[in-house]
């Protein structure tokens, strides 16, 4: 356990989180032979070649100029609907972005604010800051569209933020910034491990949790080991781990997934 783990957890925060990654390491085989953890492998496996592939040149040319917003964001749709790695066609990704074009009135300054903000930050102080400033772009874009007509469930949600540039953030350097996944941060608040918080301070401290220059650990698959565990209702101080059971929103064949699987969105 590094010292700066030690720094931002409590001791029993530390054996929730130990607690965790035991019953990940020693979870039994899939139906097909697989452990999860070799699961997990095999998907960062693949995440990496598409990121080397299509996504990080993608990125790129876009943030160089050489594509436009709608060229990117079209392509960046089609890649997440074949390859389901990280859950981004969801309502915090794909449909985030959608919705944040679609209102904004000045498609120029809109195309800067994007560029802006999932250029991945140097440090956690500029992804705090770069959070904060699309927050408040987005919350002013979705004033105007109300002002102008449109309704309250056209307004961009904000709480879709920190996926939305994580997910951006991790395709430029993957071992550096983890995805906000939404259900990752709900076990661990439940574990003691993570307090809710505004969403640049509570963002800053969910990557402090999980990465350590020193160490320079991997995250790709980390991040998603917090999903499938979850305490039973009323235990939350107990402690008391259990793993999850099949979601509805797995659309694989069973064989293919194990209970202790990360998530797909």
């Amino acid at each position: 356990m590094t010292v700066q783990l030690e720094q931002l957890l409590k001791p029993e925060q530390i054996q929730s989180a130990l607690e965790v990654m035991h019953a990940y390491l020693t979870a039994p085989k899939n139906p097909d032979g697989r452990t999860p953890m070799k699961v997990q492998k095999e998907r960062d496996d693949q995440r990496i070649l598409l990121i080397e592939n299509e996504l990080k040149p993608l990125l790129q040319k876009y943030l160089s100029g050489l594509s436009n917003l709608a060229e990117f964001k079209t392509t960046v749709d089609g890649i997440n609907k074949r390859n389901e790695f990280w859950g981004f066609k969801g309502i915090k990704g794909q449909m985030f972005f959608n919705m944040v074009v679609n209102v904004a009135q000045d498609s120029a300054k809109c195309d800067q604010e994007i560029k802006t903000a999932i250029k991945v930050p140097t440090t956690e102080h500029f992804a705090s800051s770069q959070i904060k400033a699309f927050c408040d772009y987005v919350n002013r874009i979705g004033d105007d569209c109300v002002r102008s007509g449109g309704t309250k469930a056209e307004r961009p949600k904000l709480g879709s933020v920190p996926f939305f540039l994580s997910y951006f953030w991790q395709i430029q350097e993957p071992e550096a910034w983890p995805v906000f996944y939404t259900n990752s941060v709900n076990v661990m608040h439940r574990l003691w491990i993570y307090s809710y918080g505004r969403l640049c301070i509570g963002w800053s401290r969910f990557r402090s949790i999980f990465h350590s220059s020193q160490d320079g650990v991997a995250l790709l698959g980390l991040v998603s080991m917090f999903y499938p565990i979850r305490l039973l209702p009323g235990h939350r101080c107990g402690r008391r781990l259990c793993h999850r059971q099949l979601d509805s929103w797995d659309h694989g064949p069973p064989a293919q997934r194990h209970d202790l699987d990360g998530p797909t969105h």
